[in-house]
C-alpha cells in the first residue's frame, strides 16, 4: 500500500500549493483557456512534455495517470522511464527544446528565463509554443494539486509543508478526492485498491 513521501527536514518534502500560488495558477489556466487542449503538437509530444515536468515536481498521482497515457499515444517503458528521470539523451532532436524548457518551468515553479522562452518561440514559432505551454501549464496544477492533497495528509500526521496553506490543503482535498475516485486510484491514497492498472508496451 502506497503511503505519502518521507519526511525531509521535520516537512512534507514536495512542492504544495501555497496560497499565492494556487491563485496565480488558477489565474493562468483562465487566462490560457484550457478548457480545449491545443492540436497543434501531437499526443505523445505533450505527454512527453508532462511527463517532463512530473518528473522534477514528483507528483505520484500525474506520473501514475501520464504513464498510462503516454503509453497509450506510442511511448515506451523506457523512453517514459527516462523523461521522469529528467534523462532526454534518448529524445527526438525536434522535442529536446520544448522538453528542457519544461523542465526548466518546473525547476524555477512557473518562473521561467526570458532567454529560455525567446528560445522556445525560435524553436517551435509562436503558435506550437503556445500548446508546449498549454501542456506545462495543465501539469503544473495537476503536479500542485497531486502534492497539496498528499500534504494535507502528511499535515495530518503532524509533517506540514514547510510553506504550506492549511486553507489551500483543505480545498485541495476536498476537490481532489473525488478526482483520485474517479480514475481509480484510491490506493495511491493508501485507502483503498486501483480499480485499474497501467498498461505495459
Amino acid at each position: 500500500m502506497a503511503s505519502i513521501p518521507a519526511a525531509h527536514h521535520g516537512w512534507y518534502p514536495k512542492r504544495s500549493y501555497t496560497f499565492r500560488l494556487f491563485i496565480r495558477d488558477i489565474v493562468t489556466v483562465i487566462r490560457c483557456g484550457m478548457t480545449k487542449m491545443s492540436t497543434s503538437i501531437s499526443p505523445g509530444f505533450a505527454e512527453r512534455i508532462m511527463l517532463a515536468v512530473t518528473g522534477v515536481n514528483g507528483c505520484r498521482y500525474c506520473s501514475w495517470i501520464h504513464t498510462r497515457l503516454a503509453l497509450e499515444a506510442g511511448c515506451s517503458d523506457r523512453e517514459i522511464a527516462a523523461i521522469l528521470g529528467s534523462q532526454f539523451d534518448g529524445a527526438e532532436r525536434d522535442e529536446l527544446v520544448a522538453l528542457a524548457f519544461a523542465q526548466h518551468y518546473a525547476e524555477t515553479q512557473g518562473k521561467p528565463e526570458k532567454q529560455a522562452i525567446q528560445r522556445l518561440v525560435h524553436a517551435y514559432g509562436v503558435q506550437k509554443s503556445k500548446a508546449i505551454l498549454q501542456c506545462i501549464y495543465g501539469i503544473t496544477v495537476g503536479n500542485y494539486m497531486g502534492n497539496t492533497l498528499d500534504a494535507f495528509r502528511s499535515r495530518l500526521k503532524k509533517i506540514p509543508p514547510e510553506h504550506g496553506s492549511l486553507w489551500v490543503e483543505f480545498l485541495v482535498f476536498l476537490i481532489g478526492r473525488p478526482v483520485v475516485t474517479a480514475f481509480g486510484l484510491l490506493k495511491l491514497t493508501g485507502t483503498g485498491d486501483v480499480k485499474t492498472k497501467p498498461m505495459t508496451r
